[in-house]
């Protein structure tokens, strides 16, 4: 009869330890432990670390424990969303007003002027021929 890979004997080692295999995976478990000397080793560490396990002792759970703790969990505040929500909120604001700020220079820089031909009128001083023409008052 075949028996089993090592790697597949491994894992399923602490199943064999607690008699949770099939009675025919039982047996091909305990057939490769007699030959390989390997998994014979770990199964044996294994076997040691149960017995340490069962060995600890569980500290009993004083009276009204559960009732107290129950108790003290619910006297506690939630904590408030407010301040995230300030903080996401303020945090949002700077977004929009960080991508209006870009469309703005954007589109001013695209366009390759610094202020919209109005203000440029306004700023630009009256040549010598509009002064003296005919209806600005000129002589």
């Amino acid at each position: 009869m075949k028996t089993m890979k090592c790697s597949k004997v491994l894992k399923l080692l602490s199943r064999h330890l607690d008699r949770e295999l099939s009675g025919p995976e039982q047996e091909a478990v305990n057939r490769h432990l007699a030959e390989c000397a390997g998994c014979r080793q770990e199964y044996e560490l294994l076997q040691s670390e149960h017995r340490l396990l069962r060995s600890v002792t569980v500290p009993e759970i004083p009276p009204y424990f559960t009732a107290r703790t129950l108790a003290r969990i619910g006297a506690l505040k939630p904590a408030s969303l407010l301040p995230k929500l300030l903080w996401q909120t303020a945090v949002s604001l700077l977004v929009l007003a960080g991508i209006g700020l870009g469309i703005i220079l954007g589109s001013t820089l695209a366009t390759g002027s610094s202020t919209s031909p109005e203000l440029a009128a306004l700023n630009s001083e009256p040549t010598i021929e509009e002064l003296f023409a005919p209806g600005n008052g000129g002589r």
